[in-house]
């Protein structure tokens, strides 16, 4: 990580259920002042899924979990312009 990122806590930020087992999963977060990307990584810090969330627009995303493979994931979300990083969320699919 670099240093010059800021680290912050995104209000509303939810995963559910979680852990997850076979059915479809919700990743939640209340608005941000600009675009952003949210990427699901494995514990490899490979990305896995990434998919971008418009400013101003309450995220909803509803993935699927029989598209990943069991394990351990961690959903970040980071801002496009300004580079603001959220603390991440850890999701378990069984």
């Amino acid at each position: 990580v670099n240093t010059n990122e800021l680290i912050a806590y995104l209000p509303g930020f939810k995963v559910y259920p979680n852990p997850t087992m076979g059915e479809t999963f919700t990743v939640a977060f209340d608005a941000l002042a600009e675009d952003a990307n949210v990427v699901i990584r494995n514990t490899l810090g490979q990305e896995v899924y990434t998919t971008e969330v418009a400013a101003n627009t309450k995220a909803n995303l509803q993935l699927s979990s029989s598209d990943f493979q069991k394990g351990i994931y961690f959903i970040d979300v980071q801002e496009l312009r300004s580079g603001k990083k959220y603390i991440a969320k850890k999701l378990i699919i069984q």
